[in-house]
């Protein structure tokens, strides 16, 4: 049996999903109690969550602490092209920038990454140790 935690998909209504630690992929789950967060993105699985007392950012079948200062979490954009790169350690992922058909997109305004792009929300939890520690305290007192 694969190890498995339980985790609420974001945007839209959030359902509950079983993330497979070892494939890196989601089922769907009645109920339980939620460990973290996971979205896809260009068919990849990707999630933030709590198992074994340690958080984990996982990348479909991979996965680091993301509490290590050492992991490189890099989230950028290509004006140009119109595209984002988000890179996890070794792992990059290109792909079309949330903001591509938005024709009143701004590049000098503050950024909205974080909400209107998932991995731009992981990175800013990555940035963010405060915010990411208290949604694992949230994440870690649930029973």
């Amino acid at each position: 049996m694969s190890l498995r935690v339980l985790i609420s998909l974001l945007g839209g209504e959030c359902p509950l999903s079983w993330l497979d630690i070892e494939t890196g992929r989601l089922a769907p789950a009645e109920t339980g109690t939620n460990r973290g967060l996971a979205s896809t993105t260009e068919g990849n699985t990707f999630a933030v969550y709590v198992s074994a007392g340690t958080v984990w950012f996982q990348w479909n079948d991979r996965r680091w602490p993301f509490t290590d200062d050492d992991l490189p979490v890099r989230y950028s954009h290509d004006l140009a092209t119109k595209t984002t790169t988000f890179s996890v350690a070794d792992q990059s992922i290109t792909y079309e920038a949330w903001w591509s058909t938005d024709p009143v997109f701004n590049p000098m305004a503050p950024e909205l990454d974080e909400y209107w792009d998932d991995l731009g929300y992981y990175y800013a939890l990555k940035q963010e140790p405060e915010r990411l520690r208290e949604m694992v305290e949230h994440w870690s007192r649930q029973a």
